[in-house]
């Protein structure tokens, strides 16, 4: 039964997407308010997808930036570089792949 069921039938439709440069405030909220575990990141005007960044990642980020921005009047408004954090060549699956072999192949990585 389960070899019938494919990607697209068990992902979300509601995909958060972060910007390689986003305001920390923002950051903390989507932590904050969704479960989701790796994020795309996008560049430019036509939002095109560079990569991912994990839900680590993103805390390790911030920590970082807030380090950074201590005694620092000037850190460009609370804005967090995410790039450098991010996944630029992450394992991915076509929509159309079954879910079983997405299971067995992310299992034996």
């Amino acid at each position: 039964a389960a070899n019938g069921i494919k990607l697209l039938d068990v992902c979300t439709t509601e995909v958060v997407v972060l910007h390689t440069r986003e305001r920390a405030a923002r950051i903390v909220t989507i932590l904050d308010k969704t479960p989701y575990q790796v994020f795309p990141i996008v560049a430019g005007p036509q939002a095109r997808l560079i990569g991912v960044i994990a839900r680590h990642r993103l805390v390790e980020a911030l920590s970082r930036h807030h380090k950074a921005s201590l005694g620092e009047p000037h850190t460009e408004g609370g804005v967090v570089r995410l790039s450098p954090f991010a996944d630029l060549t992450p394992e991915v699956k076509h929509f159309h792949t079954p879910v079983p072999r997405v299971l067995n192949h992310f299992t034996k990585m």
